[in-house]
Parts: C-alpha cells; structure tokens; sequence
C-alpha cells in the first residue's frame, strides 16, 4: 500500500482521447475529437502542477500506443494508471495496476498525522478494501451514472437506516465527466464526498 501526501495529489478517468462516439454518449461540448483531445490536455494541464502524482483511473485512449504516448507526454504530473477496459496497449506508462490500495496522510478526522484509505479502481464496487472502517472508494467508467446510494444491496447494510448506510459508502465518480472535464485534486474530491 503505498502512502503519499495529499497536497500533490489528483486523480481522474475516462478521458477517452480519441474516441469520437464518447462525445456523444457523454454528451460532451465538442464538435469533433480534435476539439475534445486540445481541450482536455490545457484542461489538465491548468489544474495539475508538474511535481504532483495523478492516478489515472482508466480508459486513458483510443489511439494506438504511439499517439498514446505523445498524450501522455503533454501532461503535466507523474501519471499511474489503473487500468480500464478500454486500455489495451498501456506499455507508454511508467506504472500500471489493475487495481490499488492506497493510505493519503491528510487531517480529514482532526487528527494530525493521521491517513485516509482509498480503494482505486476503474470500476465502481459494492464493497472495497477496509470499506466498513470508513475507507474511501475512487472509481471511474460509469461516466457519472452509477448512484450507490440507490444500490443498498450490500447486505453488511441492508437492514441500517440510510444516512449511517450512506457514511460507511464513500464511494465517487473522479472521471473528467464529473468534474468539469478536469482532473480533481484531492482535497476538491474529498470535500464533496464528506460534504455532498
């Protein structure tokens, strides 16, 4: 598990560069992928400085590895994946996992020194690692459609009022579709899971 600051530290996912049919099924304000793909690098590269470690949850591209790559290589940031199952070829990135544990030392419970655990992945779980501790569940693929708080069917919660449900399910969407087609920094991601 690895444990990073989180001052630094942004997360996103289904950018899609180069995937026409995405503009319309997301329905994103583009009129051609040209468009999409000039839009979300100055995107990216205006919220994310150089020195800070992005996790990319998946579904970074449709070009070949090639094209790919130079993408990749306009972005500001220390870029991991997490792969999606758009992402056939992913040897461009430095570092790849199929899923990850992370613990992000921060101060969200008061205390100083203390850690938050997420759960990556690209796709949104049910139950995730240390998810009955108050961990946290970043995901993407669902380009902001899936709603947990509809799906009680985790039986740990099935019989629990709603609200203390809906604290134990810190799950979120972090793909450019619901943050203004921009990477979100931590501190943004966590203010809206803790707040709403």
């Amino acid at each position: 598990m690895k444990i990073l600051d989180s001052s630094k530290l942004y997360f996103t996912a289904d950018t899609h560069f180069g995937h026409k049919n995405i503009i319309n099924f997301s329905e994103r304000p583009y009129i051609n992928i040209e468009t999409m793909d000039d839009a979300l690098i100055r995107n990216w590269n205006s919220v994310v400085p150089s020195d800070s470690i992005i996790f990319h949850l998946g579904d970074f591209s449709f070009y070949n590895a090639q094209h790919s790559k130079w993408i990749l290589e306009q972005l500001s940031g220390r870029i991991i994946l997490i792969k999606g199952n758009h992402d056939k070829c992913t040897s461009y990135f430095k570092e790849v996992h199929s899923m990850l544990d992370i613990k992000v030392l921060d101060n969200i419970n008061g205390n100083f020194g203390g850690f938050t655990n997420i759960t990556l992945c690209h796709y949104p779980m049910a139950i995730w690692n240390k998810k009955h501790y108050g961990s946290f569940m970043f995901h993407g693929h669902s380009h902001g459609t899936y709603k947990p708080i509809e799906n009680m069917s985790d039986h740990h919660f099935a019989d629990l009022p709603k609200n203390l449900f809906f604290k134990h399910n810190k799950i979120i969407d972090v793909g450019i579709d619901c943050w203004e087609f921009k990477p979100v920094s931590y501190a943004n991601v966590v203010e809206k899971l803790i707040n709403g």
